[in-house]
């Protein structure tokens, strides 16, 4: 069956949806998010931030990959509210371009509603029910009015949950006072703004009143404290029917408590914590305003419906074999190139005892190279010859068992395999690579290191940085940094790291790696954790 993947830049994470697309339905297979906030601090002055940047191309190029392994034929990703308003757009799309091979199509407010729609309308349940559909989201809200598969209207409002944070700035915890001026502030603009427009379509009280359908991540947070859900339950969220009493009961609830103390509820991520103040304080707005006696949640929406499109071109694949493409995006059997990492990964499988940690730091490789590819200066090729080391550069454990010169060992065996699809160049500059991931810095006194031409020493030593930096990132072996972005500035290399859990070892195993990157780039690295 067809397999697509959508990847979803919002104003507060980025999300992935690998589905089978059947005959108009979508059977989902792989579902993540990851909290980025593109949009924080982003709406006083329209500039999307460095730091957020580099975090948000990272999560993108990681769920590039992602989807790519689990077999999808076509992936789209798609910016919404913060880049669409954003004055320098092209700091993010040049980025996903540069790190993941994709380009990023920046959506209308129109578009995101329609494919809020026909997501919500994808569910058999609700395919021929009237409805007013609510999505809201870090820095827009859209409303969409329709019957079956007709949509009379749709229209993308400026209210979101992260530009209210920004703006409102609570205490922690919240005053009765603050919650007040939050519920005055969404209501004035329901009244103004959207009412006027969607009055008569509502038809409030007559025959023809649509069901109210949440969707997006508010919805589903609510849906699922509701429950109180520990895990995702897409059967038991969409089972959620919560009574305006209720939603107004959360409200109460969730100002009343403080951050930690909410960060301790079933069904709400503690990343949401803070944000759901304003999710849900416009969730019970729009139930007041517009007289709706309850809520349906929903968890097929934007990314649903964005996967149904059969719009021309909509599914075009990228260039796997340019440049820019990752070595983990190259689809089986389409270009020399694919084949030579079917065969990197036969003889990663063939020796590594821990290929979890191979598959990840070759993630991170991938993400640091493209992160400072403006310091570099290399292209797809290298690229491929880097995320290759990654994965054999441990492979000498399994001569080495006490660990020692296991780099060395593994160096030796990537020389030593029959390699039908690796000409004899790459084979050497690989092996070197993954050489030096750990102790000693490549140096003249090394014979087959000084054997190389001063170009391919340059070349060793900066994908060597890398890789040493990627290693250390996952020092414990756990892959607690999910994904690694950078801002360069005259004095230094930042990283930003993403993670989950206690990272101290991995930081410290980072800036002990660095030291190959700081000869090699000139500059000092330090790390900001996100």
């Amino acid at each position: 069956m067809p397999r697509r993947a959508v990847i979803d830049i919002g104003s507060n994470s980025v999300k992935l949806l690998v589905a089978e697309v059947v005959e108009g339905e979508v059977r989902p297979l792989i579902e993540s998010s990851e909290q980025t906030r593109l949009g924080r601090g982003f709406y006083s002055t329209r500039r999307l931030s460095a730091t957020a940047v580099s975090l948000t191309a990272a999560a993108v190029g990681r769920f590039v990959r992602e989807a790519r392994v689990a077999g999808a034929e076509g992936i789209r990703v798609l910016a919404t509210s913060a880049v669409r308003d954003a004055h320098n757009p092209e700091s993010l799309t040049d980025a996903v371009q540069r790190l993941a091979g994709l380009p990023v199509e920046v959506i209308t407010g129109d578009q995101e509603a329609d494919w809020a729609f026909q997501g919500v309308i994808s569910d058999r349940r609700l395919a021929k029910a009237s409805l007013l559909i609510l999505d809201v989201g870090g820095g827009s809200t859209e409303f969409s009015l329709g019957c079956g598969p007709t949509q009379t209207f749709r229209e993308s409002f400026p209210l979101g949950s992260v530009r209210l944070l920004d703006r409102l700035a609570p205490g922690d915890p919240p005053t009765p006072a603050e919650l007040e001026a939050c519920r005055e502030v969404v209501r004035d603009f329901l009244a103004e703004q959207v009412a006027p427009v969607i009055a008569a379509a509502l038809q409030i009280g007559g025959a023809g009143r649509p069901q109210l359908v949440g969707t997006g991540g508010t919805a589903s947070i609510l849906g699922a404290m509701e429950q109180g859900l520990a895990a995702f339950d897409r059967d038991r969220i969409e089972a959620a029917r919560l009574a305006r009493r209720w939603v107004e009961h959360w409200v109460a609830e969730l100002w009343g408590r403080s951050l930690a103390q909410r960060q301790q509820l079933p069904g709400l991520p503690a990343n949401r914590a803070d944000v759901i103040l304003f999710g849900a304080a416009i969730y019970e707005a729009v139930m007041r305003q517009f007289d709706c006696p309850t809520l349906r949640v929903s968890t097929r929406g934007l990314r649903f419906g964005a996967l149904l499109d059969e719009s021309a071109g909509a599914w075009g694949q990228a260039d796997l074999t340019s440049p820019r493409a990752s070595w983990a995006g190259a689809a089986a059997g389409s270009s020399a190139e694919a084949r030579a990492r079917q065969e990197v990964l036969a003889v990663m499988n063939r020796f590594e005892s821990e290929p979890a940690h191979a598959r990840h730091v070759a993630a991170l490789a991938g993400e640091l190279f493209g992160a400072l590819q403006p310091l570099h200066g290399l292209g797809g090729r290298e690229r491929l010859w880097l995320e290759a080391a990654a994965y054999l550069h441990d492979i000498g454990w399994t001569v080495a068992r006490d660990g020692r010169q296991h780099h060395k060992h593994s160096a030796r065996l990537i020389l030593e395999q029959r390699w039908e699809h690796l000409e004899a160049r790459p084979v050497d500059l690989i092996a070197q690579v993954a050489r030096y991931h750990r102790k000693s810095l490549p140096v003249l006194r090394h014979k087959r290191f000084a054997a190389l031409t001063a170009a391919d020493r340059s070349l060793v030593r900066t994908l060597a940085a890398l890789l040493r930096i990627a290693d250390g990132l996952d020092r414990s072996h756990r892959q607690r940094v999910r994904s690694v972005g950078a801002t360069l500035t005259t004095g230094a290399v930042v990283l930003h790291l993403s993670a989950t859990g206690a990272i101290a070892q991995e930081i410290a195993g980072a800036l002990k790696k660095a030291d190959l990157a700081q000869k090699v780039f000139r500059r000092p690295v330090r790390v900001e954790l996100a």
